[in-house]
């Protein structure tokens, strides 16, 4: 399917895809496009959860890594990348090592197991979509994997954010779902739903949703878990229309936070219309909710805890501004989801819009109000 000159190519199968990987080794794809024009399975018939224990098949190596970053564009067009297996690899995910001209976007990954193992000073980052993001625009991306990790960054979609010299618009995460498991081992330091370590770079996190679990063994004074983000680390931070209500299960207390682990004294950042439940930490010896960020350094604005009971169905918009014109919809019996994702789920409603100002212009006097979302 590969031709040097061309601009954009199209993937079918997974010996295709696995040639993408091979190809990423000399090949960065900068300014080119790869489609998924198929659903893959990379292997057939058996269960991540069983990975751990006991190998499958056929082993996935990351397209990209440190040496050879991936700088393209995959478009999985909605389609599904099922039973990737990557193990012992210091940048797990479908990407290992990805830059800010990437753009990932319209792909749902099933059934898959990516855990990181450190192999030298560098150490090694784990995240579903890809371990380590030096920028790019990560989109309409849904992940119900096993991410494990035992070292600095395990994110549900992506391990670590980290940009020293930026270029362009930094790392933007949008309309994103974690709904796999999170295992950070006991030398882990950074670990959350949506990005385990945001280290430096302007970061962007809008419409985002963990509903994934997310147990930590780690006994490190400088361990961080979080529902969405595991740390700040530094100044360039927004969180927008964002929800958590995956666990958390720690060993430690301090240093973790249903919304973001820690935020760094300095750093501070932004955090709009986000919320998270308080059902959503347990504390293995205290039981206990606990707070949105676990120390008092904070973002401007802020984030909400409710009790999961009411963010069920039509709850979900009676209590958030969360956008249901485009991004949002509520569950019957069940919290609110993407709208993207939310085609085989069962109880699903379209609920009511959240609101229509476009009757609204700021210089006049009179205007005319028509229709229930006109009035909300």
């Amino acid at each position: 399917w590969y031709k040097e000159n061309e601009k954009t190519y199209s993937i079918k199968t997974k010996e295709q895809l696995y040639g993408l990987s091979m190809l990423s080794k000399i090949e960065d794809f900068e300014g080119k496009t790869i489609k998924l024009h198929s659903n893959i399975t990379m292997n057939q018939g058996q269960n991540a959860s069983d990975f751990s224990t006991v190998a499958p098949s056929e082993s996935w190596t990351p397209i990209g890594d440190r040496y050879f970053q991936f700088k393209g564009t995959f478009d999985g067009q909605g389609h599904t990348i099922s039973g990737l297996y990557a193990k012992e690899i210091r940048y797990a995910g479908l990407f290992g090592y990805t830059t800010e001209q990437v753009a990932i976007k319209d792909l749902i990954l099933t059934n898959s197991y990516f855990e990181s193992t450190a192999t030298d000073r560098y150490g090694s980052f784990a995240g579903s979509v890809t371990g380590f993001a030096a920028g790019g625009i990560f989109e309409n991306l849904k992940s119900d994997a096993i991410v494990v990790g035992n070292d600095i960054g395990i994110g549900g979609l992506i391990g670590q954010s980290r940009l020293d010299k930026q270029l362009s618009q930094g790392t933007i995460i949008n309309n994103c779902w974690f709904a796999g498991t999170i295992e950070a081992g006991k030398n882990a330091m950074f670990a959350a739903g949506i990005l385990g370590d945001k280290r430096s770079g302007e970061t962007v996190i809008t419409n985002c949703l963990n509903t994934g679990s997310i147990v930590s063994e780690s006994e490190e004074a400088t361990q961080r878990t979080g529902g969405l983000v595991g740390g700040i680390q530094s100044k360039g931070f927004v969180m927008k229309d964002c929800l958590n209500t995956g666990k958390i299960t720690t060993k430690k207390y301090d240093g973790v936070g249903s919304v973001i682990g820690m935020v760094a004294k300095g750093t501070g950042g932004e955090i709009r219309n986000t919320y998270t439940t308080k059902e959503s930490h347990v504390y293995k010896s205290l039981g206990v909710p606990m707070s949105i960020m676990d120390n008092s350094n904070s973002a401007k604005g802020g984030a909400y805890i409710l009790p999961e009971a009411k963010l069920i169905g039509k709850g979900g918009y009676e209590w958030t501004e969360l956008d249901f014109n485009k991004y949002w919809t509520t569950v019957e019996n069940g919290t609110p989801i993407l709208k993207s994702f939310a085609g085989n789920i069962q109880g699903v409603t379209s609920g009511p819009k959240a609101f229509d100002i476009s009757w609204y212009k700021e210089n006049e006097k009179t205007y005319s109000i028509k229709t229930k979302e006109q009035l909300y």
